[in-house]
């Protein structure tokens, strides 16, 4: 009987798992029935907008939030953001914020407190005590600024060591993730690319014809680390070519970091003219900001040296060795072991035997610094090659000018120091030449007081804006609209700046600010032409013209990951104060391998 009892329990248990199993897979179904039809419509009013249809693209978001209310990018797009577990409008949001009471008084204790390292502590604690987490972080990496080592600031921010870098445990699990996924292409894809290699080599007319129309309908960025492993190695003379023409040619029609680092690779380090003026030509129709700066830090340093040896009574051997890298100098002086101040006499003798020790180590340092620039030099006149190609600058020899070139191309040229300083070091260990990467390129880009940013509080002049206010900013790969922290703003002397003109309205800005420019990416202000069309929050709007007006002292933001935000009355979207990089999005949250061809 009791069995017959733990039977039908089990029996009745396996029913209502079942049963709600079925519910389960039920209501799946039916979120993945209203999620189909608006994700559609909501790519179709993205390609709507890409052809300038803005009418089209309003219907159709109107008509995806119909269909799924809750369906994030349909909200994105249609000018909202999630905040407390509630779609909320941005120009409500301002109302949501204005009744934190924490908001408040973190403001108050913010503006009225003195910048040190005490206060900042403080203010992260009480940011944390009372769940402000953003704003707790913008003030622990505060303490950092004045602490580096500070353990209680390292804690709250969560880093950790993980090879050789401080990151937190989303950044160390993101990078992780990538790498997973670059082991799960380079698997997939490497089996593929050697059958296409050997149908290439070896095939026979259809199947060699066959393999260069798999590379040539190759749309995902994700294959071609594989494909340059296969295509580039251990082939030579005309087979080599062939392939490594066949692989520029898969990387030129993909819009991607990936694809435009192969080009740069096969740019500089191919042995075939063919290969490196392909590629060459590749890289010609591409932003200059995706590749030219990882050209010039890339440049290597010449290193010139001199020494001399003294040799004192005492038996002291002093080796003085100054090595001199373009833009740092290093000093190393080096003392013999060889002192007998009881002996002299001995020490006298043992001069000689130390001194030719010495002059040992000191032809080591030599030797090295003339390998290190046979092979400086071959580098660079590669990477000198390719920037003339590519750029159609000048063909100075020296990566500080190369580097104000490009400055100068995107209006930067204001902010580059031209006597970077020269530092000395003293060492007194033997060390071998050290070479010093080019400072990295920023895009100094800015906008006039009186500016308004889209922030939690509403349109705020951009002089006023202090860490750890929030601006609205976007996600371009998915279109995810969010509040974000202000880590810190900038300012800036009186510059050059240009008025952009619209229909009834304009914006200033200087001449390098980059702004979304739709189907095209990110454009300084100085580049933009009539007809090119800004990417707003709720609508586009068309460039009239371009205008130098008079200079004004500047302002900018750096807003952390996302690097956007929102300005003027058009609410434009445009990058932040970080170093320019493409995405490869014809549009916030659209792809360009989703696009139209």
């Amino acid at each position: 009987m009791r069995t017959r009892r733990v039977v039908l329990v089990v029996v009745g248990l396996a029913v209502g798992m079942t049963c709600l199993a079925a519910r389960s897979s039920a209501a799946d179904q039916g979120a993945t029935d209203k999620t189909a039809p608006a994700e559609r419509l909501v790519h179709e009013a993205l390609l709507a907008d890409l052809d300038g249809k803005q009418d089209e693209r309003a219907r159709l978001l109107a008509a995806a939030l119909a269909a799924d209310p809750e369906y994030a990018p349909a909200r994105w797009q249609s000018g909202y953001v999630r905040l407390d577990d509630a779609w909320v409008a941005v120009d409500e949001a301002p109302r949501h914020f204005d009744a934190s009471p924490q908001l408040s008084r973190y403001r108050k204790m913010r503006d009225g407190m003195v910048d040190t390292a005490d206060n900042q502590r403080a203010l992260a604690r009480w940011c944390h005590k009372n769940n402000l987490p953003d704003e707790s972080r913008i003030h622990w990496v505060k303490v950092l600024q004045y602490e580096p080592q500070n353990a209680e600031a390292m804690d709250a921010l969560g880093l950790k060591w993980h090879d050789g870098r401080l990151m937190t445990p989303e950044q160390i699990s993101e990078e992780r993730k990538a790498a997973g996924k670059r082991l799960q292409a380079m698997r997939h894809w490497a089996p593929l690319a050697r059958k296409w290699r050997t149908a290439i080599e070896r095939g026979n007319a259809k199947a060699s014809t066959d393999a260069v129309q798999s590379l040539q309908d190759l749309s995902d960025p994700a294959a071609l680390p594989a494909l340059e492993s296969v295509f580039a190695n251990d082939a030579e003379g005309k087979k080599a070519d062939r392939l490594n023409l066949l692989l520029v040619e898969a990387a030129d029609r993909i819009q991607h970091p990936e694809a435009t680092n192969l080009l740069l690779r096969r740019a500089v380090l191919s042995d075939s003219d063919k290969v490196r003026l392909a590629a060459c030509e590749a890289l010609k129709k591409r932003p200059l900001h995706d590749f030219v700066p990882q050209l010039i830090a890339a440049m290597p340093d010449r290193v010139k040296t001199r020494y001399h040896l003294t040799m004192l009574a005492d038996g002291s051997v002093f080796h003085h060795h100054e090595v001199e890298v373009d833009g740092q100098r290093v000093k190393s002086t080096f003392v013999s072991d060889s002192l007998h101040p009881f002996h002299v006499e001995r020490g006298a003798r043992i001069a000689p035997r130390a001194a030719a020790t010495e002059l040992g180590r000191a032809a080591a340092i030599e030797r090295s610094a003339a390998s290190h620039n046979a092979a400086a030099e071959r580098l660079r006149g590669r990477l000198i090659g390719v920037l003339e190609r590519t750029t159609g600058f000048s063909e100075p020899d020296d990566p500080e000018l190369w580097r104000k070139q490009y400055a100068e191309y995107y209006g930067w040229a204001d902010y580059v120091d031209e006597h970077p300083e020269r530092k000395t070091y003293s060492h007194n260990i033997s060390l071998p030449p050290i070479i010093v990467a080019p400072s990295r390129l920023l895009g100094c880009s800015c906008f006039p007081a009186g500016t308004d940013v889209l922030t939690m509080t509403g349109p705020t002049p951009i002089e006023t804006i202090k860490p750890g206010d929030r601006v609205l900013a976007q996600d371009l790969r998915t279109g995810e609209l969010t509040y974000t922290t202000v880590q810190n703003p900038t300012m800036r002397p009186p510059v050059d700046l240009v008025e952009i003109h619209f229909a009834g309205s304009s914006i200033t800005s200087t001449y390098g600010h980059p702004y979304w420019v739709v189907g095209k990416g990110w454009r300084v202000a100085g580049h933009l032409d009539p007809g090119d069309r800004l990417r707003g929050l709720n609508e586009d709007a068309v460039v009239k013209r371009v205008e130098e007006v008079p200079s004004r002292e500047v302002y900018n933001l750096l807003v952390g990951e996302l690097a956007t935000y929102f300005v003027g009355p058009q609410q434009l979207l445009v990058h932040d104060d970080s170093r320019l990089r493409s995405v490869p999005v014809a549009l916030p949250g659209l792809a360009i391998r989703d696009t139209r061809q």
